[in-house]
C-alpha cells in the first residue's frame, strides 16, 4: 500500500478500496484523490467502475497514435464555461482518463475553459454518492443545429459528496 497521497502528500487517511489481479486502487481522505497504485490516475474508473453496460470504445487518434481506452457511457452531466451563470444540461457520449466527450445544444469552441459536474452515483466502491467536479478545456467540437459534440480534455477533477 502507498505511504502517502500522490496529491496533497498526506500519509494518514490513504485506504485500499478495491484490488483486482490487474491494480489495486486507493483514496485519500484529506483530498477525496482516488488513484489506480502509484501515480495513475483513476478518472474513468471514477466514472465508469459501477456504470452498467459500458463498453470500450476501440478508436485511434486522427494522427494515428493509440488513444486513452474510452468507454461508452451515458451519464447526465452539467456544465459552465467561465462568466456564465447559468449551468448547461449534456450527456456524456464516452469518458476516458484524459477526458470526456459529450453532446449538448451549446456551442463551445476549442480552447474554451469548462467547468463540468458529471453526476456518479456510488462513484468511490463503498462510498456515499457523490458528483465529480472536473475543470478543463475544449479540445475539440463539431456538429450544427443544436447537435453538438464537445471534447473536453480534463485537467483537474475532485469528488464532491452529496
Amino acid at each position: 500500500m502507498p505511504s502517502e497521497c500522490p496529491r496533497c502528500g498526506q500519509r494518514a487517511g490513504v485506504k485500499q478500496l478495491e484490488a483486482t489481479p490487474e491494480a489495486a486502487w486507493y483514496s485519500c481522505d484529506t483530498c477525496r484523490y482516488v488513484w489506480k497504485g502509484p501515480g495513475v490516475d483513476a478518472f474513468a474508473y471514477i466514472v465508469c467502475s459501477r456504470a452498467v453496460k459500458v463498453q470500450p470504445v476501440l478508436e485511434r487518434h486522427p494522427a494515428g497514435a493509440p488513444r486513452a481506452p474510452r468507454f461508452a457511457i451515458d451519464l447526465p452531466l452539467r456544465f459552465r464555461a467561465p462568466g456564465d451563470q447559468e449551468w448547461q444540461d449534456a450527456m456524456t457520449e464516452n469518458i476516458s482518463r484524459s477526458g470526456v466527450l459529450f453532446r449538448t445544444g451549446r456551442r463551445l469552441t476549442p480552447r474554451t475553459a469548462v467547468e463540468i459536474v458529471l453526476e456518479v452515483p456510488n462513484a468511490v466502491p463503498g462510498g456515499p454518492p457523490d458528483d465529480v467536479v472536473c475543470l478543463g478545456d475544449v479540445v475539440r467540437a463539431h456538429g450544427a443545429n443544436g447537435d453538438n459534440s464537445v471534447a473536453v480534455a480534463v485537467g483537474n477533477y475532485r469528488l464532491r459528496a452529496f
